[in-house]
């Protein structure tokens, strides 16, 4: 009995060798730190006000480069430093005025009022950097500890939604490093593993890494039908929806860059399914797409009066007036984006051309569906709860993050290796069946990368666990 014992043992400790050397795969893997935040919408209009709650997790002083964009396009650069540990909630119209955020008239995909726009930010190192003011030339670098969530208030109407921003895992080819700085008079530990260089206006110039892409396909998993755009009833629910298209981080714009007025959310033959499986076909185009799913979809999606049951067959069963059935006021949109990135030097969104953009300083050439971030978000005026009238009607909001298409994203086989005779990631635009990693010569390659250096850096987010970050049996 010694013997078995002994030799179960031995069994179990090699098990648990085996278990903690090799990374298991891990559920939930979205919501992790990154060296980029992406907000799709933010909304200081009159009433509105928008907090951005950025955390650093790791253990190192970060300058943070925060790009606001408008629904027109324009982008203002700011500058914003958390310390270790540190959590920050940015007030948006306490660094930028609505004028900032114009509104944008004659169009059904955006809003015509202004305050509403998005924002993309990274991790930035300021040492010999020009432009440190505000940190647009200065080099994005790999620091994967950013955490963020936006909160919308909005005082008159009484309600308040948050929803989580969408973080980019950035990989420098020369693995995480950091350095010494003296700012305002401290000496901080700061990152330093450039990903990307860039010129005293933001283009990028040389790549040296690479972030995550954001995924072109993506699905909102359920929402109410709303009434309708016009004399709402039985009560006012309204759905809204954006979605942006944030620059490519795969070696070409890079976070933060011009993006121009070029369209970056084309959703074309895109798909709303009800609560009966009923389909219809949805386009919209524009550089930010937000507003009332009944105007930025033309009424494609169906109001919660034009649902019935039993449904009919092949369409949304629209009914007669007057007559309301709630069983199947509700579905699910599936959207891709058939925008395409970069290739060439001239054919970008950026207005102005970006002459550094060749195989030779790292940028990839390759041509496929740009990448989305976005949310949907409710609001209810209230018909389940009075007090005392109709004007105590109670108001809520509730908002959910879109989900992704993880098969459109780079995957960690070819993320670190990113360098100018490195891989290129899922490719093509949508619909093409290309192989989720090939070499630099054009072949199809098994991926022999490494697992991304931030689970295995204690410079980095390293949650409390000894030694740093990386699970190994020594």
């Amino acid at each position: 009995m010694k013997n078995v014992a002994r030799y179960l043992m031995l069994v179990l400790l090699a098990t648990a060798v085996v278990t903690w050397t090799v990374a298991p795969a891990s559920a939930n893997t979205e919501l992790v730190p990154g060296s980029r935040l992406v907000y799709p919408y933010i909304d200081i209009s009159t009433a509105r006000e928008t907090f951005l709650c950025v955390t650093n997790a790791g253990s190192h002083f970060v300058p943070l480069h925060v790009e606001f964009y408008a629904q027109n396009c324009t982008k203002t650069d700011q500058r914003f430093d958390l310390t270790a540990k540190d959590l920050a909630c940015i007030q948006v119209s306490s660094r930028l005025s609505q004028g900032s955020f114009p509104a944008v008239a004659g169009s059904a995909v955006q809003q015509n009022v202004a305050g509403i726009g998005w924002v993309d930010m990274d991790v930035r190192s300021p040492v010999n950097c020009p432009t440190a003011s505000n940190l647009a030339g200065c080099p994005s670098v790999e620091y994967n500890g950013l955490m963020g969530m936006a909160i919308i208030l909005d005082v008159a109407q009484d309600w308040a939604l948050a929803y989580p921003a969408a973080a980019s895992q950035g990989s420098a080819e020369g693995g995480f490093s950091d350095t010494t700085q003296i700012i305002d008079g401290n000496s901080v530990v700061l990152p330093d593993a450039s990903i990307v260089s860039r010129t005293n206006q933001g283009f990028p110039t040389v790549w040296h890494g690479a972030y995550e892409t954001y995924p072109f396909a993506h699905m909102i998993p359920a929402f109410f039908a709303e009434d309708p755009c016009t004399t709402p009833a039985p009560v006012g629910l309204s759905a809204f929806i954006a979605m942006v298209g944030p620059g490519d981080g795969w070696r070409k714009e890079g976070p933060g860059a011009e993006l121009g007025t070029g369209v970056l959310v084309s959703l074309l033959q895109s798909t709303p399914y009800d609560g009966a499986e009923h389909s219809a076909s949805i386009s919209a185009s524009a550089h930010h797409i937000n507003g009332r799913l009944c105007s930025v979809f033309q009424d494609a999606i169906r109001t919660r009066d034009e649902y019935h049951d039993p449904p009919g067959y092949g369409s949304f069963d629209i009914i007669p007036a007057g007559v309301f059935e709630s069983k199947n006021a509700v579905g699910w949109l599936e959207m891709t984006n058939s925008s395409l990135t970069q290739s060439t030097p001239t054919n970008g969104p950026a207005a102005i051309a970006n002459n550094a953009f060749t195989s030779a300083n790292g940028f990839d050439t390759s041509q496929r569906a740009r990448g989305m971030v976005g949310i949907i978000f409710e609001i209810q005026q209230g018909d389940f709860l009075s007090l005392g009238g109709a004007s105590g009607f109670v108001k809520t909001a509730d908002v959910v993050r879109s989900w992704a298409d993880p098969a459109t994203q780079i995957d960690w086989g070819c993320f670190n290796t990113a360098g100018t005779g490195g891989r290129t990631p899922p490719t093509q635009v949508p619909g093409a069946n290309a192989p989720l990693c090939t070499d630099g010569g054009g072949g199809q390659g098994i991926p022999d990368a490494v697992a991304p250096d931030w689970l295995c850096d204690h410079a980095q987010t390293n949650f409390g666990l000894p030694g740093g970050g990386c699970l190994t049996a020594d």
